[in-house]
């Protein structure tokens, strides 16, 4: 299948945008079970002048995620970004039927029964921890089965909305593939100031601008400092 992983837009002149990196950890997992993945960054779109700013740009962003032709369409979404994420994805139910459509997040894991309730646009949510349970939600619809068994998601049955059973957080982070940033869509040079791209903080190093990649330094922290859960990824080798 063909998955698009979409970063929806959000602009503020004084951020600087980063490759997203949670769409590119489960870009990287389908990708390894077989499927076809592009990360859609609409932020970077925004900020370069892919998009402009008006009432047409979340059909603008619906129609950039339609001509991928996906098979299924996963949003990464924030608090901010949560409101474009639903109206976006109404327009891609109309311009795309077919397709999947799933939302994953913090801001979306907590509301997810609310979500599948009011926005029938949306076909499941991925609660917590999304890079096994976005795994088995593709290879269940892969093989067009209705996800009943994926632990972590919440989804709808007919007119019932489903919430299976929590899945357990990852206890070894290192188990999970590297992550391949050829997934993340070109940007412009990092420190190169346009009329789109605000300066870079990394600017002010002075000379060539470095090479860098975002990190979830939290993360492998575990569940408190009583359960920390050890990880290379706390480091850079």
């Amino acid at each position: 299948m063909k998955v698009a992983l979409v970063f929806p837009p959000f602009h503020h002149p004084s951020l600087y945008s980063l490759p997203p990196l949670g769409l590119i950890n489960l870009g990287t997992v389908a990708q390894q079970a077989g499927h076809q993945a592009v990360v859609i960054d609409q932020i970077l779109g925004l900020r370069c002048g892919t998009f402009a700013m008006g009432p047409g740009l979340y059909q603008a962003c619906a129609e950039q995620i339609a001509a991928e032709r996906p098979d299924v369409v996963a949003f990464g979404a924030q608090c901010t970004t949560y409101p474009p994420t639903l109206r976006i994805a109404e327009e891609v139910r109309r311009l795309r039927p077919e397709a999947r459509i799933v939302i994953g997040g913090h801001n979306a894991s907590f509301v997810a029964a609310e979500t599948l309730a009011r926005f029938p646009a949306v076909d499941a949510v991925v609660r917590g921890e999304g890079e096994e349970t976005f795994r088995q939600l593709l290879a269940a619809y892969a093989a067009g089965l209705r996800p009943q068994t994926v632990a972590g998601v919440s989804w709808r049955d007919g007119g019932r909305i489903v919430a299976n059973s929590e899945r357990e957080l990852i206890a070894d982070l290192d188990e999970l593939p590297l992550p391949d940033y050829r997934l993340a869509p070109p940007s412009p040079p990092i420190g190169a100031p346009s009329h789109s791209i605000a300066p870079s903080p990394f600017s002010k190093w002075g000379g060539a601008a470095p090479t860098v990649a975002s990190i979830a330094p939290s993360r492998p922290c575990g569940a408190g400092a009583a359960a920390p859960i050890p990880s290379v990824a706390c480091c850079a080798k």
